[in-house]
Order: structure tokens, then C-alpha cells, then sequence
């Protein structure tokens, strides 16, 4: 029998009487309401399918006065659900009674709309109208009697649209059914055969509600065991009345479990890295370790691991020599720089070694070289270009860095670098441009360094070698002596070494004149000339030696010109008077020493109206004088003795 026609059948004797016609007559058991309301009476309209009725024999325009845009007169309803889609329906219209015009019929989302129509009221026969029903929705199928006219008739519907709702489920849940302990964010779905709106969804696990009103649902399994996940689909359908009220629950297994103890390869820890912690778990000494862990926060696993320790790496030395601080010593691996003494410095290279890239180090030994030079200019006999290398360099105390110095002295201009002195000093002859290489060697255990360090200087011989100074005295000379000097103003004041020569007469100052600036020559009376020369050192070199030369003339006899001149007292004490008989024409008067040196002179003398010269000898030591004279008249000499 119909489900639909059992469910039609009891509405009706719920409904009032003149709703349901004499079922004596028609056997009417379709619930038509004479009142347009969304209350659904049958499911679907297959569920009256070839059901007779009759029209309700009476005016009718409670909720609408048009049906399709035409009057309504005895219209009645039937409010139904659809699965969704096209739908035919077809009446088959009898035994009118009124006026023999027919019934109309029309199909609407509510009371009084049309999806579609059927109007052309021609009396009996049979009519049909085409309509595309939405899914779930209220809908309501009306009949009117054609200008009131009162006839039997038969429904008939096809086509999805005359369906009720379904809800299959078109495939059962969806997920994994095996899961591991403490998996999180596992998805469940469902996917159900209708789009009905009206559909209520839940979930349980275990009975438990754990999801609602959607196709899907993410659950944790943070315990082992086996859960039963259920989702169950409810569409409430008519109301009240639940004409189309559908259960549908869909249910699986789903087994959580922990995954087998995973046995991880063997760790190896390096000393920097005990203890370890691991899993919750610190570990101090080698062996095996079981911990309990989880996978990105989900799955719980054992992992079962053997660690095992290694050995720190044996430590290296090295040992580095740099020529001074910008010579640095930098670490390749960790970039880090030194520029000051190191002893034994430990240098941590952050995971060097190989296979277990354990840290390792080694220990830093450093000594850099502070060498202060310059080249100093001095003369010394000679000039003099001296190296100055003064070793500051900070050893750290330690004793097994050595250094040794060696100079190697070349011009500029000699590309070959041809040693001219190994020495630290080296003595310049010539005018050029010198250089000197430092070379420092240095030994720190198993490292050896060569730093050379070089200074160059560019020297003008020129400006080192002392003026030519020419002697100051008579031009023309006689048997007698002859005093000459120099000028003191051009004399440098680092002049030494004076040194005299005469041709055609001798030198009476003792020693030669050396080191002296004035000396006393006494002419050879038989030469018709003579020279004099005169050289001197300053601290670098020898000047060239300048001479001039003496026209050496007769002169008066000491006798003659001595019977002219007298002196006392002889022997003198603090003074000498000299006295002459007639103007000789004095031109020079001076007194030298036993030893030829000049300790007074006078040039031009101007005698006083007697013809008296003072000469001043308090200063002078006891010995043995000699006051020699230039006259208009000739040269002359006296002997004088000072007593004590």
C-alpha cells in the first residue's frame, strides 16, 4: 500500500468534515484546505496519485480572489514539499455538475503565485500543466471550479518534482579509520543526495555530541581505543505535522592506537653538548633512552635511541709572527682578528670537526713586531748615514722567540740592490739617493718570519763639504817673520784640524800650526818666493786647501834697524816700552811665544809725540818673546825674556 495514501488518510479524519467530500461518493482521503496556510498536508505529490476527489461545492476566496490572473471562485489547496526539478501534473476532470465548464488548476510558492497554469476550462477531459519545483520549500497546488462549477477529479504527478524530499547518503563517512595517539585535526565528512535547506546534522563519538549541523567535523584522539563516530541527518518536513520528518545516521570505527617504537639511528654527542636534553630527558652518560614523544603536537611515538659520547678533539698549537700590528693574524673560520701578543690564546671554532662537526679548538701563540727606526745623518770624519732600529716588540715572555738584524745598504737607483754595506752605518763619498733594508728574522717555535723594514735617504754631498777659506797676510815678505791668519767670520763653527803649509820657509808656530788659526812663518832669505796654504776639517770632511803666494824681498839688516829701536825694560814684567829714534814708518808690531804663537799685535801703530809704543805683558806667562816689526824701513825682530 502507499506510504503516502496511509499518511493522507489519517490528516484527513483529523480534518473537519467538509474538508474531505463523502468518501461513499468519492473516496476523497486528500487533506485540501479551504484556507491557504504553510502547513504541509502530504509529502511529495506522488503521494495522491490517482486519489478521487471532488471540489468543494462552495464560494471560496479566503486567502486569494485571482488564480493565474483570472477570478477565483471555489478554490481549494494542497501544500506539499518537493525533492526539486521538473514536475508534470495531470487532472483528469468528471461528472460536473454546475454549469459543465471544468475545474482550473495551478502550482505557486505561495498562495497565490504561478509557476505555472492551467486555465482552459472546456469542461470534462484531461488537463495538464508543466512546472520546475525548488527543492524543500512550501509549495502549494490549488484547484477552482470554473466559474464555481463543482466536478470530480484525479491527480496524477511525475517527474522529480513530484517527489517528496530524500536525504541518502550517497557515500558513507569519509576518514581515516586508523589513527595514532594524540592524532589532532582529522577530518570527517559526509555527502548527502539533496539540497533541502531544513536538513539538521550532528556528529557523536561514543555517543557524545562532538559536531552539528555541518558535513563535517575535526576531531583529537589524544587516547587509545576504539571510538564509534556517527552522523546522523534529520529533515523536519510540514510542520507540526511532520509529514516529511526523514532520520538517516551513518556510523564507523575508528581505531586509535600508538605507532610501533621507532629505534632512531645512534647519536653522537660532542663534549660541548652534555648534558643533552632530549625528549624531556637530560642525558648525562652514554646507553640507550626510550622517550614518549609527539609528532608536530599530533601522534605520540616511542622513540628507543643508543647516544653515545665522543671524545673532545685533541687541541692544535699555532703559533703566528706578524711585522707589526697591522700585520695581523685572523682566524679563517671565525673571522676574528689579532693585532696584540697572544700566549696560548684558546681560539673555539663552533662545529669544525669532521664527521660529528663537534667544536673544537686550538691555542694561539702570537708576537708581533714593533720595530721604531729611522736613519739618522752624522759626521764623523766622514758623513756618516746611521740605521736606528729599536726592537719594542712585547715576546710575552716567551723564550723560545728569537730575532736576529741584518742591514743590507744599496742606492735607490740600482735595481739589482747591490750590497755597498752590511754594516749599520754606512759612510758617504759621493752625492745619490741611499737606502737600507732592516731585515729582522724571527723564529717562534716552528714558524719563521722575514720582515724587512726600509729607509731611504737622498743625500747632496754638496751641502756637507766645508768652504774654501784662503790665509790673511803680507804678499811680500823678507828673511824675517811673518804672521797669517784667517777670517774668522767664514770659519764654520765645527772647524778643526787646521792645517798649515809653506813653501820657502818655515813655520815657527809649534806643531806646524796645526790647530791653530794663525801661525808665524819665517822666510828663507835666499827664496825669491814663498806660499802659503792653509785646509781645515769640520765634523764631515776636509776643505780644499787654499795657498797664496809671497813675493819674498830683501830687507834691512836687523842691525841697522835695530840700532833704531830699543825696548825695556829686558827682561819685562808688566809692561814693554818701545821707543824709536826717528819715524820708521811702524806699520805691524806683534810678540809670539817661544813656541811661535802670537799673544799681542798692533797694526798701524800711532807712537805717542816721543816715540813711545806701551805694549801691555801682565798677562803674559815667564819664558822667552819675540817682538818682531814692519817698518817702511824693513823687518825686525827682538829677543825678550819675562821673569816670574
Amino acid at each position: 500500500m502507499n506510504p503516502g495514501f496511509i499518511r493522507s488518510s489519517i490528516l484527513c479524519l483529523l480534518m473537519t468534515v467538509f474538508l474531505c467530500p463523502n468518501t461513499s461518493e468519492s473516496q476523497c482521503s486528500i487533506p485540501w484546505l479551504d484556507n491557504c496556510i504553510d502547513q504541509v498536508n502530504v509529502c511529495g505529490l506522488t503521494d495522491i496519485n490517482g486519489i478521487p476527489c471532488t471540489i468543494i461545492p462552495y464560494a471560496n476566496t479566503s486567502n486569494c480572489n485571482q488564480v493565474c490572473g483570472k477570478p477565483a471562485d471555489n478554490i481549494m489547496w494542497l501544500c506539499f514539499l518537493s525533492n526539486g526539478g521538473q514536475i508534470t501534473v495531470q487532472m483528469t476532470v468528471s461528472n460536473c455538475t454546475v454549469n459543465g465548464t471544468g475545474l482550473e488548476m495551478g502550482i505557486g510558492n505561495n498562495c497565490c503565485s504561478s509557476l505555472a497554469c492551467q486555465t482552459t476550462c472546456s469542461g470534462p477531459g484531461v488537463y495538464t500543466m508543466t512546472a520546475t519545483l525548488p527543492a524543500c520549500k512550501f509549495t502549494f497546488l490549488y484547484i477552482d471550479g470554473c466559474a464555481g462549477d463543482v466536478c470530480d477529479f484525479v491527480i496524477t504527478a511525475s517527474g522529480p518534482g513530484a517527489l517528496g524530499p530524500q536525504i541518502p547518503f550517497l557515500e558513507p563517512i569519509k576518514g581515516n579509520q586508523n589513527v595514532c595517539k594524540g592524532a589532532c585535526a582529522q577530518k570527517y565528512s559526509i555527502v548527502q543526495g539533496t539540497t533541502c535547506r531544513s536538513i539538521q546534522k550532528k556528529w557523536t563519538l561514543d555517543g557524545l555530541v562532538v559536531g552539528g549541523n555541518s558535513k563535517d567535523v575535526i576531531l583529537n584522539f589524544p587516547e587509545e581505543g576504539d571510538f564509534e563516530l556517527c552522523a546522523t541527518t534529520t529533515m523536519k518536513g510540514g510542520g507540526s505535522m511532520n509529514v516529511c520528518d526523514q532520520v538517516l545516521t551513518e556510523c564507523i570505527t575508528i581505531q586509535v592506537r600508538k605507532p610501533t617504537a621507532l629505534v632512531g639511528p645512534d647519536r653522537y654527542l660532542c663534549p660541548e653538548q652534555v648534558p643533552f636534553y632530549w625528549l624531556n630527558t637530560w642525558i648525562y652518560e652514554e646507553g640507550i633512552y626510550s622517550a614518549e614523544y609527539q609528532v608536530g603536537g599530533c601522534c605520540y611515538y616511542d622513540s628507543v635511541v643508543q647516544f653515545n659520547f665522543l671524545l673532545a678533539p685533541k687541541n692544535d698549537y699555532v703559533y703566528f709572527i706578524g711585522c707589526d700590528t697591522t700585520d695581523f693574524y685572523e682566524d679563517a673560520k671565525t673571522k676574528q682578528k689579532f693585532n696584540t701578543c697572544q700566549l696560548f690564546q684558546e681560539i673555539t671554532l663552533s662545529k669544525s670537526s669532521s664527521p660529528f662537526r663537534c667544536d673544537s679548538s686550538y691555542f694561539l701563540t702570537a708576537v708581533f713586531l714593533d720595530y721604531r727606526y729611522k736613519m739618522d745623518e752624522i759626521c764623523r770624519d766622514s758623513l756618516v748615514l746611521i740605521a736606528n732600529l729599536e726592537n719594542h716588540t712585547k715576546s710575552c715572555l716567551i723564550d723560545s722567540f728569537k730575532s736576529i738584524v741584518k742591514y743590507h745598504w744599496y742606492l735607490k737607483s740600482d735595481s739589482t740592490r747591490k750590497l755597498i754595506s752590511a754594516d749599520t752605518f754606512l759612510n758617504i763619498k759621493a752625492s745619490g739617493n741611499y737606502c737600507v733594508d732592516m731585515i729582522v728574522s724571527s723564529k717562534l717555535e716552528n714558524q719563521n718570519k722575514t720582515c724587512v723594514y726600509t729607509l731611504c735617504r737622498n743625500i747632496n754631498i754638496n751641502s756637507y763639504l766645508p768652504p774654501t777659506i784662503c790665509p790673511i797676510g803680507s804678499q811680500g815678505g823678507h828673511p824675517f817673520f811673518d804672521p797669517y791668519t784667517i777670517d774668522l767670520n767664514q770659519l764654520p763653527t765645527d772647524a778643526k784640524e787646521h792645517r798649515w803649509r809653506v813653501e820657502g820657509g818655515v813655520i815657527k808656530t809649534a806643531g806646524q800650526g796645526n790647530d791653530s788659526t794663525e801661525v808665524l812663518i819665517e822666510w828663507d832669505p835666499t827664496a825669491r818666493e814663498g806660499v802659503v796654504c792653509y785646509r781645515y776639517r769640520n765634523a764631515c770632511f776636509e776643505s780644499e786647501e787654499c795657498c797664496e803666494t809671497v813675493r819674498l824681498i830683501s830687507s834691512v839688516s836687523e842691525n841697522s834697524i835695530s840700532e833704531l829701536i830699543s825696548l825695556r825694560p829686558n827682561p819685562f814684567s808688566d809692561e814693554i816700552i818701545l821707543s824709536t829714534k826717528q819715524d820708521l814708518g811702524i806699520q805691524q808690531i806683534l810678540v809670539s811665544d817661544q813656541w811661535g804663537r802670537i799673544v799681542w799685535r798692533i797694526s798701524e801703530p800711532r807712537l805717542s809725540s816721543n816715540l813711545l809704543i806701551r805694549i801691555p805683558t801682565a798677562n803674559f806667562q815667564p819664558g822667552v818673546y819675540f817682538l818682531y816689526g814692519d817698518s817702511d824701513q824693513g823687518r825686525w825682530v827682538k829677543r825678550m825674556v819675562k821673569m816670574k
